[in-house]
């Protein structure tokens, strides 16, 4: 089905004309890469009905309504139809042919080979062979750009505002840096800010520097406000520093500096940290800054997981690649594309008294097929391609009779659900901390780690997971350090110390490490209890399995049978279904699978099933 059939009746509009006047028309106008539909002043002649088809429900009395640039031919055609004039002004008209245009071209780009008879393809990948070669002899380890990383550079340059969703692992890092370098070189661009999670920020500066011995690169971390603001100073007034490096909190803590910078380049790595521009503050003002004074012309969110738990954690994406050009508007993407849901349940005040509680919940998208058609051309999604594998195992363990009765146990000790869920999850994870001491976990562990010499990476949700393995790792022998929290620069220290130390066998951490960091001596990962959300074990095995990966890598995952851990992976495996349908068909083209389900619904089935168990 054509992207014109889902305008058509995504914009099925019901429109009620009144008191209107000769010469009265609709305002079609362009502001800030939005759509926006208005009434002429003064005039309230027309409505749009609450009720009406796929819930495009507002009022147009003297207010404004963004839709998606891709639907404004299919609107004007409605609003014709029905009799109603139509005034697209100017400036709207010319902003909408370069968006088609644009967008016609990524999509050619995309569903095709790249022509290397094409010049401004032909400049890049020269290029590209020319900085290699000189990385490579600066940098002996290097082995040049894999083919997924030669893709992206080039997707990145000509798309100008694209979404790096590579696969953890495959070199984001250094694809940003290279689009970066190659739009300052060849296209005028003068200054990059590269936003990332503290833990990163030291990482990402030291793998620059690595590759490139420019010294064009300042970062800016957690030293003393006069520090950063002497800091600040020095990069507005030196010629040569070109990438700005610091941490989303700057965005709050340093905003009266941060504002007053014109960058060309936005480089956000890990975006969907920075996916909550309703209620953060970090969020809110780095929206702000991007929309009224960066104002960057090339903007490049990554990403390995753009889809955390939510379907409509990729809506903040798209806000920050246009502000509204591709998706629409707030108003409108609510209203047209989430779906949401209405559940009743009980707040327990104590044991004689609870609360009934009503919330309406947004569980998935509407129109599923649409919304892929029409963010597939901003997204470049490339595969890990490496000659090592990666093999994954669930450990199915069956517990005694004595364990599951002192589970039963622990699960009886809590008044409400919730937290007879989250007593059970640690006991799991924890047995002895609640009287019982042979956990079988540590059964599977041994034979892990009895059968190989391999370093080892152990994750864990929980804190008290990470005391009880350290402990009995040392009470057997095995060298290991932890990693439970802190800001970045000492998970930095925790993994730089893991991977030089030859007596320390295990790394046993939360997943504070989880984004960014290459512990790729490691070969073993172990998952002490499956994580609620799928992607965060696609994080968890990526830290192990990634570009320069020679060695093939075993992910282990450890399920009790018969318990919430069972529940849980059972639901994992529907999350992952569904996630793959909506991000791997972004890989090429435009899919139009039919996605009936919804990630809330399958969160909202785990704790549902757990009551009933």
């Amino acid at each position: 089905m054509s992207i014109n059939y889902y305008c058509c009746n995504l914009l099925n509009i019901v429109v009620c004309c009144h008191k209107s006047k000769k010469g009265s028309y609709m305002i079609l106008d362009y502001e800030n890469n939005q759509i926006l539909i208005t009434e002429e002043p003064g005039e309230t002649f027309i409505k749009i009905q609450e009720s009406c088809e796929f819930n495009l429900c507002v009022r147009l009395r003297n207010k404004q309504f963004q839709i998606p640039y891709i639907a404004l031919p299919i609107l004007q055609k409605t609003l014709k139809t029905i009799g109603y004039p139509i005034k697209p002004t100017d400036a709207l008209k010319r902003h909408h042919r370069q968006f088609i245009t644009h967008r016609d071209f990524l999509t050619s780009l995309k569903d095709s080979r790249y022509d290397i008879n094409n010049p401004e393809i032909a400049e890049i990948v020269a290029y590209i062979k020319k900085t290699e070669d000189e990385i490579k002899r600066r940098c002996k380890e290097f082995k040049g750009f894999y083919g997924n990383q030669i893709d992206s550079i080039i997707y990145g340059i000509i798309g100008k505002r694209i979404v790096i969703g590579n696969d953890i692992g495959t070199g984001k890092t250094l694809t940003s840096i290279m689009i970066a370098k190659f739009l300052m070189e060849k296209r005028n661009a003068r200054r990059t800010l590269i936003l990332l999670p503290a833990s990163l920020a030291t990482n990402f500066y030291q793998d620059y520097n690595k590759y490139f011995h420019d010294k064009e690169m300042l970062i800016i971390g957690g030293e003393s406000k006069k520090k950063r603001e002497s800091l600040y100073q020095t990069f507005k007034t030196t010629p040569r520093l070109k990438f700005l490096n610091t941490n989303y909190d700057k965005c709050n803590f340093d905003y009266e500096y941060l504002k007053d910078f014109k960058f060309d380049i936005l480089i956000v790595d890990e975006f969907h940290k920075m996916k909550n521009f309703r209620e953060a503050k970090r969020s809110a003002n780095f929206f702000k800054m991007v929309r009224e004074n960066w104002k960057p012309r090339y903007r490049f969110p990554m990403s390995g997981t753009p889809i955390e738990n939510r379907i409509f954690d990729i809506y903040p994406v798209f806000k920050l690649l246009d502000d509204g050009m591709i998706l629409g508007g707030e108003r409108f993407f609510d209203s047209n594309f989430v779906e949401y849901v209405e559940s009743t349940f009980r707040i327990y005040l104590s044991p004689q008294r609870y609360k009934l509680i009503t919330k309406i919940t947004p569980v998935g998208f509407k129109h599923h097929t649409f919304v892929k058609k029409l963010i597939a051309p901003y997204v470049i999604k490339k595969k890990l391609d490496l000659p090592a594998g990666l093999y994954k195992y669930d450990i199915r363990i069956e517990p005694s009779k004595e364990f599951m009765a002192k589970y039963e146990e622990v699960k009886k000790c809590s008044v409400n659900a919730s937290a007879r869920y989250a007593a059970v999850r640690q006991f799991l994870c924890d047995t002895e901390r609640y009287g019982y001491k042979n956990n079988p976990k540590f059964d599977e562990l041994e034979n892990i780690l009895t059968q190989t010499d391999s370093k080892v990476v152990i994750f864990s949700f929980f804190k008290c997971s990470i005391r009880a393995v350290s402990t009995w790792l040392k009470e057997h022998g095995y060298g290991c350090i932890t990693c439970m929290g802190g800001d970045g620069t000492d998970a930095l220290d925790v993994v730089n110390e893991f991977k030089k130390d030859p007596n320390l066998r295990c790394l046993v951490t939360t997943d504070k490490i989880n984004f960014g960091h290459n512990i790729q001596e490691a070969k073993i990962i172990v998952e002490w209890e499956k994580p609620i959300k799928i992607t965060t074990s696609m994080q968890r095995f990526g830290r192990c399995y990634r570009s320069g990966q020679t060695n093939d890598v075993h992910a282990y995952s450890f399920i009790v049978n018969n318990t919430v851990e069972e529940i849980i992976y059972e639901q994992l495996q529907l999350k992952k279904d569904v996630i793959e349908k909506i991000i791997d068909g972004l890989s090429t083209g435009t899919s139009t699978n039919e996605l009936e389900s919804m990630l809330m619904q399958i969160e909202t089935a785990v704790l549902e099933k757990f009551m009933k168990s």
